[in-house]
């Protein structure tokens, strides 16, 4: 067809060319609106716990044990990469800290950065009693030993960041008995069971301030939770689950004071998996991605009533 002097009309080749480009344009934004990947998990360092004066000096051996075993349960909550403590003791000697200077917070995010660890735990052993009862085996020559051990540890978790105390939390194993077994092995075996029941305590507790149990897949009634093997959850429990809205400020230092929550139904925990759980909603409950769960403590609220906001930590 002819043309105008002075006028060209694009071929096909151009056509094609804005039509790729206006599509490259449409997939950019698609991409630009879609959620950012996450985030590499948080580095947690947990320094050697310091022994309170009233612990008997019999027992400092234990401190290690008990270093040992938080290391493991947060390493088995899958929830941070967590320091070795080869690396940690090779930099406090270095920049020679002293365990107790740690109680200051600044101290404590010094070190964490030189870590590289965005969090780090401080503890404090302030009980360790084992008691020890012994008696004969009629008939055998042999005796019997019961002990009873209890733990008390003081744990705090500083942001490195900021140098903010983020969680403060206190584990009490309470009596812990083991009766009927060798003198040594049944003294050892109490000890190993305190540890163990204070340990997991307070990790599931500092997991709780830092990552929420949340929804992140609903299926039906099915529902998955953040939260798997070394979580604080046992396949039972009970959760109340609550949406989130507007954030409340204090006017003075701009921290968020706590959300508006609305409560969204029950969930009871069916199965444990090594990063995830499952659970059941209650009948005629759906639960919203997304929704904060707790393990219920006080009888589950009805869905939908809006309750008085929760206070929560600023991170």
């Amino acid at each position: 067809m002819p043309t105008e002097r002075g006028v060209s009309r694009p071929g096909r080749g151009s056509c094609a060319l804005a039509a790729l480009f206006i599509l490259g344009l449409g997939r950019a934004a698609a991409q630009a609106e879609e959620p950012a990947p996450h985030a590499e998990k948080a580095t947690l360092a947990l320094v050697p716990s310091e022994a309170s004066p009233e612990l008997p000096a019999g027992r400092q051996a234990d401190l290690e044990t008990i270093d040992d075993t938080l290391v493991r349960f947060f390493v088995k909550a899958n929830k941070f990469d967590v320091v070795e403590r080869s690396r940690i003791e090779a930099v406090v000697n270095e920049h020679q800290f002293a365990t107790s200077s740690f109680g200051d917070p600044s101290n404590a995010a010094r070190l964490g950065k030189l870590l590289g660890a965005q969090y780090l735990v401080l503890s404090r052993v302030r009980q360790l009693d084992v008691r020890m009862a012994s008696d004969d085996i009629p008939y055998i020559e042999e005796r019997r030993c019961g002990t009873t051990a209890r733990l008390r540890i003081d744990l705090r978790v500083v942001r490195t960041e900021t140098g903010k105390i983020v969680a403060g939390e206190t584990g009490d194993s309470g009596r812990i008995s083991d009766q009927g077994g060798a003198c040594g092995a049944a003294a050892k075996d109490a000890v190993t069971n305190a540890v163990n029941r204070v340990a997991e305590a307070l990790v599931g507790k500092v997991i709780d301030a830092v990552y929420p149990i949340k929804a992140v897949h609903v299926a039906g009634r099915e529902v998955t939770l953040n939260r798997g093997e070394g979580g604080n959850l046992v396949v039972g429990v009970t959760l109340d689950c609550f949406t989130q809205g507007e954030g409340f400020l204090d006017l003075d230092t701009g921290e968020t004071l706590g959300h508006e929550e609305t409560a969204a139904g029950t969930l009871t925990v069916t199965q444990i998996m090594p990063k995830f759980s499952r659970a059941e909603a209650a009948e005629g409950v759906t639960i919203p991605t997304k929704a904060v769960c707790r393990v219920v403590r006080h009888e589950p609220p009805s869905a939908g009533k809006p309750i008085p906001p929760r206070p929560k930590v600023n991170f």
